[in-house]
């Protein structure tokens, strides 16, 4: 019997998240000047060490014997890294409560690593020769190995 890391093993992660709102109901000043009422902002941050994988045969300094199996899930992904921003504006329109929302999803439009190809250990080739690994074709660079880049999402909000 041997113990491995599962497939969804994140060793480390670093969540937070920030809040500011200023409700309508306030008339709020800032070193003595008046400031908009009605919105909110909200910061999120996810940091996380990147979860296992289990290397092929063909991985660059693998020293295997014959009658040995590779450990599975021995090596890991990179850290991955995704800031979220969303403003909220509330406002009255015709009788009818509105709110603006302006969502960012990684704000920073990091590249995340999901997947790698396991004779390599990267996301942009398999092109493994002899323990040197050369750049890959536009093929093997699949976009399925990242995470998504950056979201920007503008909408309108109703509250009957």
């Amino acid at each position: 019997l041997t113990e491995h890391a599962l497939n969804i093993d994140i060793r480390h992660s670093l969540k937070s998240g920030i809040m500011f709102y200023v409700p309508t109901t306030v008339k709020p000043r800032l070193f003595g000047l008046p400031i908009p009422n009605g919105w909110s902002l909200a910061v999120e941050s996810i940091i996380e060490t990147g979860s296992p994988f289990t290397p092929s045969k063909e991985y660059p300094d693998i020293d295997q014997t014959s009658s040995e199996d590779i450990e599975i899930n021995s090596l890991r992904l990179p850290m991955t890294a995704v800031f979220d921003v969303r403003f909220q504006k509330e406002f009255k329109l015709a009788g009818i409560d509105w709110n603006g929302v302006i969502w960012v999803e990684n704000l920073f439009n990091n590249r995340n690593v999901v997947h790698v190809y396991s004779s390599t250990g990267r996301p942009d080739t398999e092109n493994n020769q002899s323990n040197i690994v050369y750049g890959g074709s536009e093929y093997q660079n699949n976009p399925g190995n990242y995470d998504y880049g950056r979201q920007i999402r503008v909408g309108l909000e109703m509250n009957l």
